[in-house]
């Protein structure tokens, strides 16, 4: 997983792609300035603690529902230990592989990018995102919640 401290300014593939193509796509689209949350690496200490009320449920909305910058490959989390499967959001029978897109979070302040694997480093390693991006995601409608659904590991396929 590419490593970014959380508030840093977003540059993620900025290089691997024509900079027209990043303006477009990739940077902030309601105008503010896009930064990261919950780039992890297990190199690098990460802020812990328990998340608020509803936060999950609306966290996994997100990284179900409204992606952005869909990759080709996938990430896997090296916090967790080694041949560790992959992680996948399963509801209704069906499965969300997380690690292959980001989420963007829309504060006062910022608007967030991060990766849609940020559900499972919240929920299985604790992480705490910056108190700004928990609460742009607690100021989404409350119908922007998933209520019913759990961790699959292993592949998508």
């Amino acid at each position: 997983m590419t490593y970014f401290p959380d508030g840093v300014p977003y540059t993620y593939g900025k290089d691997s792609v024509p900079a027209e193509w990043f303006r477009e796509n990739l940077l902030d689209p309601f105008g503010g300035k896009l930064v990261c949350a919950g780039w992890l690496d297990a190199k690098y200490p990460v802020r812990t603690g328990e998340p608020p009320p509803r936060f999950v449920e609306k966290l996994a909305w997100l990284c179900v529902n409204d992606l952005h910058a869909g990759m080709r490959g996938f990430h896997s989390c090296n916090l967790c230990p080694p041949g560790s499967s992959w992680v996948n959001v399963l509801r209704d029978g069906r499965k969300h592989l997380l690690g292959t897109a980001e989420i963007r979070v829309r504060t006062p302040h910022f608007t967030y990018a991060a990766p849609n694997l940020v559900l499972h480093y919240v929920v299985d390693h604790h992480y705490l995102p910056p108190d700004d991006f928990v609460e742009g995601v607690l100021a989404a409608p409350e119908s922007n919640r998933l209520d019913d659904w759990s961790f699959f590991r292993g592949p998508y396929w």
